[in-house]
Parts: structure tokens; C-alpha cells; sequence
């Protein structure tokens, strides 16, 4: 069963209280924008994940944009995976660099 955008913020609430998780496996969850942007936020303190796998949700362009921006604060992250979702050009050029 999907967790959608609630299930992410309370993960993402969890990553923030318990910051020792390394590899994160949300695929095929509808996630939108709203879930991606709580996780966005809780990266600064989940730093000792390496691999958030996002595939197959639908985050568009402000999900990834705020994820994207997350990573400035975040050194530990070297996996982000987010194929099928529902960004345009704009959202993989702000992940692109």
C-alpha cells in the first residue's frame, strides 16, 4: 500500500529525530511535491543517509526543486534516484547543478 504525502512527512519526521538511517526506499509511494519537500527538509539532519530512492512517485518540479536545495546542507547523500516522477526540464535542471 502507498504511504502518499502523510506517510513521507512522518518519515521524514523520523529521520529527523533519529538521524542514523543509510539507505531509504520509497518507490511506487505517490508522493507529490508535499511529501518530497518534508523529506527535502529533514535531509539537513539525516546525515548519515547515502541512498534515498524516490522512483515511480509523483514529485514535479517544487518536490525536486526543494530536494535539490536540501543537498547543499546534506554531504552523506550520494544516491538520490528519481526516475518516473512528474518533473519537467526545470526540476532536472535545478537537480542537475
Amino acid at each position: 500500500r502507498p504511504i502518499y504525502d502523510d506517510g513521507a512527512t512522518a518519515i521524514a519526521d523520523a529521520l529527523v529525530a533519529h538521524g542514523s538511517v543509510t539507505d531509504l526506499k520509497l518507490w511506487d509511494n505517490r508522493i507529490s511535491d508535499r511529501g518530497a519537500a518534508a523529506l527535502a527538509r529533514a535531509l539537513s539532519y539525516a546525515t548519515s543517509l547515502c541512498s534515498l530512492t524516490l522512483y515511480g512517485n509523483r514529485i514535479a518540479d517544487a518536490g525536486v526543486i526543494a530536494l535539490s536545495d536540501a543537498l547543499a546542507a546534506n554531504r552523506s547523500l550520494t544516491n538520490l534516484g528519481l526516475s518516473a516522477n512528474q518533473f519537467s526540464h526545470l526540476g532536472a535542471a535545478a537537480i542537475g547543478g
